[in-house]
């Protein structure tokens, strides 16, 4: 069963449009049978915001106690995995999940986030907001529920994905100042200040350099500990998180109808376009002509 299966089977009064799931929530908005034997989930979105009571839940093997003055943000990157979820009695809120293909098509190949700063998140599980700011995104919650159920013409379908954006881009705003906040009062460990070295060196040569000897050599640290630092702060290898970065980047250039696939193999600096191929498609299980004609784009 997939995730957004799961996930809609535990919530019984949820509303799902375009792959989007969204409710409002109390404790009997659950199915409790769904929640006792909840299973591991992952690679999705989720954002549930807290306005009485408490919820107990498990990220990445750590417990977080959630209310309306603590934790009011929970904030699930599909790097992150959840193992336990548990609403107190008098628990209210709202929840909204979305799939990563309903992103990938809503933001129509722009990355408003920054890679680095999506993987700078992934700690970053629960926030505390102040009243105002529960409150704006409670108006934005209502602005998805306005647009929902409305008939399937493009415009409308539009309209909706937009209020979807406009909530998710919002929670990663509130979550970037808070982390700003918390910055500035710590330390950064020498580790943490390499990974996002290394995120930064691969957001400048990903196109050119694919090797983690590379990108070791920059930081005068060798591959194993560059994979160390990588799966603790990122949570893959060092050669996991390129792979991941450049089929990101291949992707955004085949949605562009102005390159073909052997130019893009060339920017991509493969030796041929049969070994971009291969890469891409062993790691998406599409080929890139495959994956461009399900975006719409034309195929040389």
């Amino acid at each position: 069963m997939a995730n957004i299966d799961i996930l809609s089977s535990l919530i019984t009064n949820k509303q799902v449009e375009q792959e989007v799931l969204f409710a409002e929530l109390q404790v009997d908005s659950f199915d409790h049978t769904v929640l006792q034997q909840f299973p591991p989930i992952s690679n999705i979105i989720i954002n549930i915001v807290i306005l009485k009571g408490t919820l107990q839940i498990v990220i990445d093997n750590i417990r977080h106690k959630c209310t309306p003055s603590n934790n009011n943000i929970v904030n699930i990157k599909p790097v992150n995995t959840i193992t336990q979820m548990t609403p107190g009695n008098d628990f209210k809120g709202h929840i909204i999940i979305l799939p990563k293909s309903f992103m990938d098509r809503a933001d129509h190949g722009v990355k408003p986030i920054p890679f680095r700063d999506v993987l700078s998140m992934r700690f970053q599980h629960t926030i505390t907001i102040p009243k105002a700011g529960i409150e704006i995104l409670a108006d934005y919650f209502r602005l998805i529920v306005e647009n929902s159920q409305t008939n399937e013409s493009p415009l409308n379908r539009s309209i909706f994905e937009h209020a979807v954006l406009l909530y998710h881009l919002k929670v990663a705003q509130m979550i970037f100042a808070e982390m700003e906040k918390q910055q500035k009062k710590r330390l950064i460990s020498r580790s943490s200040l390499l990974c996002n070295q290394f995120t930064q060196l691969l957001t400048q040569h990903i196109e050119e350099e694919h090797e983690v000897l590379f990108y070791a050599d920059k930081l005068n640290i060798t591959p194993h500990y560059l994979t160390k630092i990588t799966h603790k702060y990122i949570g893959f290898a060092a050669n996991k998180v390129i792979a991941n970065e450049l089929i990101t980047q291949a992707s955004l250039l085949l949605r562009n109808p102005d390159y073909t696939l052997q130019q893009i193999a060339d920017r991509l600096h493969f030796c041929d376009q049969s070994s971009f191929g291969k890469f891409f498609k062993k790691h998406t299980g599409k080929t890139p002509a495959t994956y461009r004609a399900d975006t719409n784009i034309p195929i040389e």
